[in-house]
């Protein structure tokens, strides 16, 4: 009987040995699956906005306008915060000039801007592309439909690391829609 138990222990003992073999092996075959598997690449950017000119618009979304505290003003009467600061702060960012219902959302922007008198301010925007990066410009802003002025692209992030160039600013609608003509001196680092 001694010998059967032993044997019968030593059968489990083999088919134990035999299920960690088969677990190792699993085991050690998804690790190493695992470890061949590169992480897909990040999406590329638009290609729009990877050449030295591409055109955007801005569109004003008053929910996201910041404003001195406790002065009332509308916006179509900016003389009660001249002298003062406000911040546009994400108002969306379209591909080519105008908007449509077919245009592209490609990011956003956020302004600063010292109230000068009504229509001009001085101002310094960003527009940011999501993880792609972003410009800042800076400069006077005279905001009346139809007005037309450039101003200074200093430096950029991400794809737009060391960017130099200028932004055109042309007023499509006072207050409400601007379309900016980017231009680089370098493309952006979109490869």
């Amino acid at each position: 009987m001694e010998m059967s138990f032993r044997a019968a222990g030593h059968h489990v003992a083999v088919h134990l040995a035999a299920v960690a073999v088969i677990l190792l092996c699993a085991c050690a075959g998804s690790v190493a699956a695992g470890a061949r598997k590169a992480p897909a690449p990040p999406p590329a950017p638009p290609k729009e906005i990877c050449s030295r000119t591409f055109v955007l618009t801005e569109v004003f979304n008053p929910r996201t306008l910041i404003t001195p505290t406790g002065i009332q003003f509308s916006l179509t009467d900016l003389s009660p915060i001249i002298g003062y600061t406000i911040a546009y702060t994400d108002d969306d960012l379209f591909l080519g000039k105008g908007v449509t219902n077919s245009s592209v959302l490609v990011g956003k922007v956020t302004s600063v801007c010292y109230i000068l008198n009504p229509i001009d301010s001085y101002c310094t925007s960003t527009v940011t592309f999501g993880s792609f990066g972003d410009l800042t410009s800076f400069g006077p802003f005279g905001d009346s439909t139809g007005n037309t002025f450039q101003n200074a692209i200093p430096g950029g992030t991400g794809i737009f690391s060391g960017a130099q160039g200028s932004m055109k600013v042309e007023v499509l609608s006072g207050g409400q829609l601007w379309a900016y003509t980017i231009t680089l001196t370098k493309a952006p680092k979109c490869t």
